[in-house]
C-alpha cells in the first residue's frame, strides 16, 4: 500500500510523505521508509516513556546517537519530534507556569 502511494506523490513535482508511527523505535520507524514507501516517518524517541523531559545532555546525547546510527544505515532522514496531539504540549510539559524560568538563566518561556 506504502508504494502505491509513492508512486502516486512521485508522479507529482515536489510532494514529500512523512508518516506517524506512533512511538515505534528507530529500528520500526525506519521499515516505513525508503524510495518506495514515505519519504520520511515521524522520530518519537525524544519523548520518555514517563512524559517528562531529562534535561540531562548525556540522555539527548544517547537518544540521538543511537537515532542517527539507525537512521543513517537506513539511508533515512529522521524527522524529529518532541510532542503531538496525543500528547500535553511542550510547552505545558517542560515549563511551570507563570514561574518557569530555569535558575540562572535569563531565559523565560512564551
Amino acid at each position: 500500500m506504502l508504494n502505491e502511494l509513492r508512486a502516486l506523490l512521485d508522479s507529482y513535482p515536489e510532494r514529500y510523505a512523512i508518516g506517524e508511527t506512533y512511538l515505534a523505535a528507530p529500528q520500526k520507524t525506519v521499515s516505513y521508509c525508503g524510495p518506495d514507501k514515505l519519504h520520511a516517518a515521524f522520530s518519537f524517541d525524544f519523548i520518555p516513556v514517563n512524559w517528562s523531559f531529562p534535561w540531562n545532555p548525556g540522555w539527548i546525547m544517547g537518544q540521538i546517537a543511537r537515532r542517527e546510527q539507525t537512521f543513517h544505515l537506513a539511508g533515512v532522514w529522521p524527522a524529529t519530534v518532541m510532542s503531538n496531539h496525543d500528547l500535553p504540549r511542550a510547552a505545558s510539559r517542560y515549563a511551570k507556569g507563570e514561574e518557569d524560568a530555569r535558575p540562572g538563566s535569563p531565559w523565560r518561556c512564551c
